[in-house]
């Protein structure tokens, strides 16, 4: 039974792909192509936008050897794009080279093992979708860097083996690479040839680490690894310059390359359930104080009399002083503070966050980082109003 893997992302990063259904099952008749312009280059090879669109989705057959020689080579040389998704096939049908101007192929959700070396013939393919299919490492062909015009791949949902196969890292073109729960355990060295790779997907495997030669890839913007079992990131993510988009929820994480903050680009960052969330919500970075700060301090805590001696922007500034929130501490701070946490039980269902401002580190409170109540009745009035307008 072949592994079914739900994707999103590919909808996001591929939304030029939308395959049309027809209403009639192919063994009954010869499927209708639709057409987006009736001009053909002049070369002979059409693009995706002028090309008609071949679809045999959805119509449980087991072989369409017969049905593609129904058509003549005028007719074959216009279809673009085709379909073969959610079928019985077990082989790629081996006239599906007779269509040699083919740049988008969808034989996903079938029961393919292998792809046989017909593929290698579709030298305009740019789009190849085989997802949710029994595809290893050993059923794909060794010569498929042959398709110099290849840029999209999705393969997931394919028990492709613990490595991603050596094959996928030799094509020149490639810009999307979708990998999403293969049992891929181990990212290859040689990822780093893939130089216009912009979005690679490789969420939901057993992933333990990452090499350095991922951070070594110019053209990527989108890297998911989420749902794997990642403890570190190498530090050469920081490398990735055009990187906007970095999916790392549902790993093992405690800490981050301390240089992902040269990471300019990046819109998109995605933690949760990593045990370093749950670290860096209840103590986030505290900020040394300055000397200015220091000195005004100590000014406060021994309430010397500054107002006559002091210039104006100096008496306003040691006027702006906050009172630490700690009952215990006396202490005040101006610019720099500790920030911590405190989770408050609201009406015993919830655990509300809050956030507190104390003068140091020294200030954390030593009991439990929540309160069982909220601290009093007007702070819970307060919170009620917030939370439920």
């Amino acid at each position: 039974m072949s592994v079914l893997y739900c994707n999103t992302l590919s909808e996001l990063f591929c939304a030029n792909y939308r395959p049309r259904y027809c209403s009639t099952m192919a063994s009954d008749c010869r499927p209708s192509t639709s057409r987006m312009d009736s001009n053909a280059s002049s070369s002979g090879e059409e693009s995706t936008d002028h090309c008609h669109e071949l679809d045999y989705s959805h119509s449980e057959l087991e072989s369409f050897e017969l049905t593609f020689s129904n058509f003549s080579r005028r007719e074959r040389s216009r279809v673009g794009r085709v379909s073969l998704s959610n079928n019985r096939l077990r082989v790629l049908p081996r006239k599906i080279s007779l269509f040699y101007n083919i740049q988008q192929l969808d034989i996903s959700g079938n029961q393919l093992e292998s792809l046989s070396s017909e593929i290698l013939k579709l030298s305009q393919l740019r789009i190849l979708v085989a997802k949710n299919n029994r595809l290893t490492a050993e059923g794909l062909p060794k010569e498929l860097y042959q398709l110099t015009r290849l840029e999209q791949i999705n393969l997931a949902g394919n028990p492709l083996g613990s490595v991603i196969p050596d094959v996928l890292t030799l094509l020149p073109s490639l810009t999307y690479l979708h990998l999403g729960g293969c049992g891929l355990e181990e990212i290859p060295r040689t990822i780093n040839k893939l130089g216009s790779l912009e979005v690679l997907y490789l969420g939901g495997n057993q992933l333990s680490d990452v090499p350095e030669e991922l951070g070594f890839l110019p053209s990527l913007q989108s890297l998911q690894l989420n749902d794997n079992r990642l403890e570190n990131l190498n530090p050469s993510i920081a490398n990735l310059s055009q990187l906007r988009s970095l999916a790392l929820h549902k790993n093992r994480l405690s800490s981050l390359p301390s240089d992902i903050i040269k990471l300019c680009y990046l819109r998109e960052l995605s933690l949760r359930d990593n045990p370093l969330v749950r670290h860096f919500v209840r103590y986030l970075i505290y900020q040394p104080a300055t000397l200015q700060e220091i000195a005004a301090r100590v000014i406060k805590a021994h309430r010397i009399n500054y107002e006559r001696w002091l210039p104006k922007n100096l008496n306003q500034y040691l006027n702006s002083a906050h009172q630490c929130v700690n009952n215990q501490c006396r202490g005040v701070y101006f610019d720099s503070r500790f920030e911590h946490i405190k989770f408050v039980d609201f009406c015993g269902k919830y655990k509300v966050p809050f956030l507190e401002y104390l003068c140091s580190a020294r200030c954390m409170p030593t009991a439990p980082d929540y309160l069982e109540t909220a601290p009093n009745p007007a702070e819970a009035d307060l919170l009620r109003r917030v939370l439920l307008g």
